[in-house]
């Protein structure tokens, strides 16, 4: 009998160390994989030798690092691509610096925009009439002209550090603080129209058209996500979530609402009924900072985020597989910020210690 009992434990153990072996190789093929499948290739041949252009090709995981540089001086706190081929950087150095980056990696700065007084925490651009918006640190919201470079506009009201500034309608600013406000502001007038208390600190905030009406949604420092209809004064909807909220990203269709969370994990919710479709994690991702950023791809078959060991985390939407870790050639500090190329093909990184990483 006690034979037959040592026999079932040698086999217990055995079918534990091949399942423990198993993860390891799974890990080790996310972080060491740079084979590309065949639609990759194709859509990759497709972008050589001619501009990038703004055409969504498809999403494509990016599998190596074609350029690293240093962006801003100290922590890169955004970046966010203006068109497939020229993205803009922003951080703890107060300037925001616009690039260009083609396929190949090769990379060009081509301005500085100066004007805020300390760091420029969240970006956001109006692709119509090529006008940037930029939150800072020094309480105020800012608007410039890339074309020329020139500062349009200062918004101020705030009482403590703007963590975060989004259009919102045609003609509408809303920005949240650390003053626990959050306000609308009127572009044309350059005034704020209202103020909005939900209580606690606001670390994101998504206002795009696509969500309707006066319709924008916060994210908080006490694990609240709320949704608002800018002609009330209260949220008409809150998700409790299970850590503070760093960051929201919306899917391109409107429908989808992804949000980063300080418990290290990543959940998609479904805006129509506000039920977690899916909960992304990984062993070893660690949420990098109260402010981390995370992104949906542009075709939403992807999710990523930026984590505390310095790499990229990439899982595929519905199936909750982490499809890769981008390590190889990267980062040495957390990774604060992402922005997916529109194109579906190119994915931007930022760092603690002043360098952007563009995998391909």
């Amino acid at each position: 009998m006690s034979f037959l009992i040592s026999i079932f434990y040698l086999q217990v153990d055995d079918q534990e160390e091949r399942r423990r072996m198993k993860i390891q190789e799974e890990i080790t093929k996310a972080i060491q994989d740079t084979s590309r499948d065949e639609r990759t290739n194709s859509l990759l041949q497709q972008q050589e030798n001619i501009p990038i252009g703004d055409v969504l090709l498809g999403d494509v995981v990016p599998s190596q690092a074609l350029a690293k540089f240093d962006s801003n001086d100290g922590e890169v706190n955004d970046v966010l691509w203006l068109s497939g081929e020229t993205f803009a950087s922003a951080g703890s150095d107060r300037r925001i610096r616009i690039w260009r980056i083609d396929s190949q990696g090769r990379y060009q700065k081509l301005c500085s925009l100066s004007g805020a007084n300390q760091a420029v925490t969240r970006l956001d651009y109006d692709k119509d009439k090529h006008v940037l918006l930029g939150s800072s640190n020094d309480n105020m919201c800012r608007l410039w002209n890339v074309d020329n470079q020139r500062l349009l506009t200062t918004l101020s009201g705030h009482t403590d550090k703007v963590s975060c500034a989004r259009y919102h309608q045609s003609h509408n600013i809303v920005s949240g603080s650390y003053d626990r406000c959050i306000k609308l502001w009127d572009i044309h007038n350059q005034r704020c129209t209202k103020s909005y208390f939900p209580g606690s600190i606001v670390l994101d905030i998504i206002g795009r058209q696509s969500l309707g009406g006066a319709a924008f949604i916060s994210a908080h420092f006490d694990k609240k996500i709320r949704f608002w209809d800018g002609r009330n004064s209260e949220p008409f909807k809150i998700v409790e979530m299970s850590g503070k909220v760093t960051s929201l990203a919306l899917s391109e269709d409107g429908l989808q609402l992804l949000a980063s969370t300080r418990d290290d994990t990543l959940s998609l919710i479904d805006i129509r009924n506000y039920h977690i479709l899916h909960i992304y994690s990984a062993e070893q991702y660690r949420t990098s900072g109260d402010l981390a950023r995370c992104v949906i791809s542009p075709g939403q078959d992807y999710v990523a985020a930026g984590s505390a060991d310095g790499h990229v985390y990439v899982w595929n939407s519905q199936t909750t597989r982490l499809e890769k870790i981008l390590a190889r050639g990267g980062h040495e500090s957390a990774v604060l910020c992402l922005s997916w190329c529109p194109t579906g093909v190119g994915l931007l990184s930022g760092d603690k210690i002043r360098r952007v990483c563009y995998w391909h």
